[in-house]
This record gives structure tokens, sequence and C-alpha cells, in this order.
């Protein structure tokens, strides 16, 4: 008789459970899932170096990538757990070289919690794991290639024009003193690269045919003039190889 009292309660406890999950498992599918539900929140981790979604289930949702502390690279990870008792549970898991498994921070939040507040709660974290976006003070724009050259790099991608549409872009280094960038084409794969050193601009193009060149200019030198100049000795290589070959056959 005793016996059946705890195996009663202990079927009730059980029964219970599985209905509590089968009822958030249905809100979740409803809600659209983790991502759906917790966009913002998912997307601020997503937004840091190398994150992806490492894991998706009905409640919980994994977000990593590589994260170098102290010259060392480490893998990180954001845990996101959706549970019962109506509350939102965040680890940020660390892991690297001859270093075990650990929780880094974790934080707490009710379900009805704004996102915007959560990720404000974690924003040291983020910002710790968040690439160093390209300088937007309008103050100190002139620093950055990119900026300070803004005509002429567009001139050199060709933007604006009807030819944009045949190739592709790929930006391979953007700093202070240095910018290069891939330019695939259906004939060719082009690379330029753009630097600041000792006084002058050097701009170098090389590709796997017969259009290459390097050119240096003043700094101050007026850009349209620059990529005219570049453009013209481009219009001479290609001038050139169809003098001398059967090029347009």
């Amino acid at each position: 008789m005793w016996i059946i009292i705890p195996i009663t309660l202990a079927v009730l406890i059980i029964g219970k459970f599985a209905y509590d999950n089968i009822i958030l498992t249905l809100a979740m599918k409803k809600a659209g899932g983790m991502a759906v539900k917790y966009a913002e929140l998912v997307d601020a981790c997503l937004a840091c170096n190398g994150a992806k979604i490492l894991q998706e289930t009905t409640t919980f949702i994994s977000i990593g990538g590589k994260y170098t502390e102290h010259n060392i690279t480490v893998d990180y990870a954001f845990w996101i757990q959706h549970t019962f008792n109506n509350k939102l549970i965040v680890k940020y898991v660390l892991k690297g070289p001859n270093m075990p498994q650990r929780v880094y921070r974790q934080w707490q939040f009710s379900q009805q919690h704004s996102q915007l507040k959560m990720i404000e709660s974690m924003r040291s974290i983020l910002n710790e794991l968040t690439p160093s976006p390209i300088i937007s003070d309008e103050s100190s724009e002139d620093v950055w290639l990119c900026h300070k050259y803004k005509d002429l790099i567009s001139r050199l991608k060709m933007e604006d024009t009807e030819d944009s549409k045949l190739y592709t872009i790929t930006v391979m280094c953007n700093c202070e003193d240095c910018y290069e960038f891939d330019l695939d084409m259906k004939f060719g794969h082009y690379k330029y690269t753009i630097t600041s050193w000792l006084g002058k601009l050097r701009i170098s193009l090389d590709s796997q045919n017969y259009i290459k060149g390097k050119w240096e200019f003043p700094l101050d030198m007026n850009q349209s003039a620059i990529a005219d100049k570049i453009e013209a000795d481009i219009n001479t290589m290609v001038m050139k190889k169809y003098n001398n070959s059967d090029f347009y056959d």
C-alpha cells in the first residue's frame, strides 16, 4: 500500500513534466522557433567574429565561433535556453587549448523582458567579440583609405556602370593605410592593392593575364585624374593585346 503512493506521485510528476514539455514545444513552434522568437538577441550574437548557429532545437539555440584572447585563439559560444519557469537563460561559454570548458558569464531574463535590454545587459561581452567597425566618425574619415579615396575606389570597382553586373567584388584588406579588393569577372580575376606609404599613393593591379600595372601618385592628386590615368593605361594594354593577337576573334 505504502509503495503505491510514491509510485503514483512519480507517475504524476513525470506526466506533468511530459505535458508541460508538449505545451512548451507547441508554443515555441507556433512562435516560429528560437531564431524567430528571439530574433534580436540571436542577431546580436551572430554579429560576433565568425559566429554561426551551432545547434538549434525547439527550446535551445547555441551560437559560436572563434575569439582571440591574450594571443590565444579560443572557441566561444552563447547557449540560449527557453525554460519552463517563464525564464530565458543565456550562458557565454569559452574553451581553448589547455583550458577546460567554462561558463564565463550567465544571465537570466524573464521571457517577457525586452530583447534590447537583454542585449544591453550582455553588451560588454558582445562588444569584445564584435569586429571593429569601419570608422563612422565623419571627423576621422580621412584617416582611412576607403574613405579618403572613396571616389577613386568607386571608379576602379566600376560602380554605377553596366559592367558592374558582370562581376563580383571581395574586399581582402581594409585598414588605415591599405585597401585591397579582388574583382572576379567571367574572363579573368583581378586584384587591386592601394597603399599610402612614404608620402605616396601606390596602386597595383595584378591578374592572370596581360593586364597588370603599378602606379605611384602624390597623396593630394585629384582622384578623377588618378582614375583617368589608370583607365587609360589599362585601355592601352588591351589595345596592345588586340593589335598583336587574335584576341577578339
